[in-house]
């Protein structure tokens, strides 16, 4: 795992764990310990930081303090950045549940995946990169 990818997750994990107090469910569907900025560096050296937004069920929360989320930018063409990330959720003693991942970029969801706890969950995405990111 790259310097920048542990970095990403020990944010994560530390975030995470500040923001994991109590919170009002709704519809009992959700939770979440906020959107964390995961830093990539893209194939020409720019950085790119996404947030990801992970929601599970109210009764599984605890185990958003291990989650982790690595990435790497894999390609880039033009204006167009290939990103694949994998996000995991480790099962939490009570089974496996849902996992809700939203990758946002500038505000925007650019990508939603739903999956399982206790998996690796590969997320991948192409982003349109804002002025001054694109390649040369």
């Amino acid at each position: 795992m790259s310097r920048l990818a542990r970095r990403a997750a020990a944010l994560l994990i530390a975030v995470l764990l500040a923001g994991a107090g109590p919170t009002a469910a709704h519809a009992e569907v959700d939770w979440c310990g906020g959107d964390p900025p995961v830093h990539l560096a893209l194939p020409n050296g720019m950085p790119l930081e996404l947030t990801v937004h992970l929601s599970v069920p109210v009764s599984h929360r605890a185990a958003l303090r291990a989650a982790t989320v690595t990435g790497q930018a894999i390609a880039l063409d033009g204006a167009r950045a290939a990103v694949a990330l994998t996000v995991s959720v480790p099962d939490d003693g009570q089974g496996s549940f849902p996992v809700v991942v939203a990758v946002g970029l500038h505000g925007e969801t650019v990508a939603t995946v739903t999956d399982q706890s206790g998996t690796a969950i590969p997320v991948s995405l192409t982003v349109t990169l804002p002025t001054g990111l694109a390649a040369p």
